[in-house]
């Protein structure tokens, strides 16, 4: 091999030794960002709950073994169908139907 190759592979593997920290920080970053909340009202949005009590348009829905007060933005939904979680507003949710 050439000296002039050998250099090549040299710097190469400094550049990446130096840089990985760097962009191991950014990659993190980028995922604390992006990542949804995993606790408070924020990390119910978008899950997932059964009806327990049909929504006319207020009933019941039972998440994560747990029963909650919620509305339905739809209007009429019958018992045992899954439903979105869309917002939240004190104890109560504000659901649609699950597509």
């Amino acid at each position: 091999m050439s000296p002039v190759v050998i250099v090549g592979i040299v710097v190469f593997v400094l550049l990446a030794v130096l840089l990985w920290s760097q962009l191991v920080e950014v990659f993190q970053t980028l995922r604390a960002v992006f990542r949804r909340p995993l606790t408070g009202k924020e990390a119910l949005r978008g899950k997932t709950a059964t009806v327990r009590t049909a929504l006319e348009p207020e009933g019941t829905v039972s998440l994560e073994g747990e029963l909650w007060k919620a509305v339905s933005q739809e209007g009429y939904i019958e018992v045992g169908v899954t439903v979105e979680i869309r917002k939240i507003e004190g104890l109560k949710l504000f659901v649609i139907r699950k597509v």
